[in-house]
Parts: C-alpha cells; sequence; structure tokens
C-alpha cells in the first residue's frame, strides 16, 4: 500500500473509533443529540479530541518512519488507529447527556 494511502487511510480511521464512540453513547441514551447536534453542541471538546486523535497518528507514522518500517496499513496500525479516536473521543469529548 502506498504510504500516503496507509496515512490516510489511519487518520480516517481514527475518525471512525471517534464516530464509533458517539454510536455507542447514543444506543446507550447517554447523548439525546443527533450526531451534528452533537458536535455543534460540544465543538470545543470535538475539536480536542480530533486534535488529538491526529497527534496521535501522526506521532505513530513519524514512530514507523523512525524505525525505517514501512508505514503500510499492518492490521495493528489499523487497529491502533481505530482505538486511538475511540480512546480520545471517550476521553476528552464527554458531551451533552
Amino acid at each position: 500500500m502506498d504510504p500516503w494511502k496507509a496515512a490516510l487511510t489511519l487518520y480516517a480511521l481514527a475518525g471512525l473509533g471517534a464516530l464509533a464512540h458517539w454510536a455507542k453513547r447514543r444506543l446507550r441514551g447517554e447523548t439525546p443529540d443527533g450526531l451534528f447536534d452533537h458536535l455543534g453542541e460540544n465543538f470545543g471538546h470535538t475539536l480536542l479530541s480530533l486534535f488529538a486523535s491526529l497527534g496521535a497518528i501522526s506521532s505513530e507514522i513519524a514512530a514507523l518512519v523512525a524505525n525505517g518500517t514501512p508505514v503500510d496499513g499492518s492490521p495493528q496500525s489499523l487497529a491502533l488507529a481505530f482505538l486511538t479516536g475511540y480512546g480520545a473521543d471517550s476521553a476528552l469529548n464527554k458531551g451533552s447527556g
């Protein structure tokens, strides 16, 4: 896989992880908001979560490059990216509810 495509895939998976966290909260009734209402009402926390995820994924990519490991979208990297987005949103975007 092209390294740029792999990097973009990692960023996208982090976003999907954050979206999965919102969906879990919605399904459990922890937030009554629809997705766009939630994003608007919690804009600051959403940005904080987003930038934390982007920073963590960028650090992962930098570590891979520094160690001479190809950024190829290994299953471990993909899982880590998803869980990074989920965890960052869980920790930083408490939201309404």
